[in-house]
């Protein structure tokens, strides 16, 4: 069992290295589409964006369900 948790961190290292910058490209993508001011998407992007990006395991899980239900998340920028 050891062996096997020896063999997987390295993948999902490789994950976790990813996933944040990624998000927090996917995020400034669809705020930079949206029809606010400059200065509001700005501040998005330091603050709302830099913190979907940090916690991108449970922002990938909200897009996911939000993109289940219909709904226009950054996802769709991919899929």
């Amino acid at each position: 069992m050891e062996r096997l948790g020896q063999i997987l961190i390295v993948p999902l290292g490789i994950i976790w290295s990813f996933a944040g910058p990624v998000t927090f490209i996917l995020s400034i993508l669809d705020t930079w589409q949206t029809k606010m001011s400059v200065v509001w998407k700005l501040l998005f992007n330091f603050t709302l964006d830099a913190l979907a990006a940090t916690l991108w395991p449970i922002t990938w899980l909200i897009w996911g369900v939000r993109m289940y239900l219909g709904y226009h998340t950054p996802l769709g920028l991919i899929f």
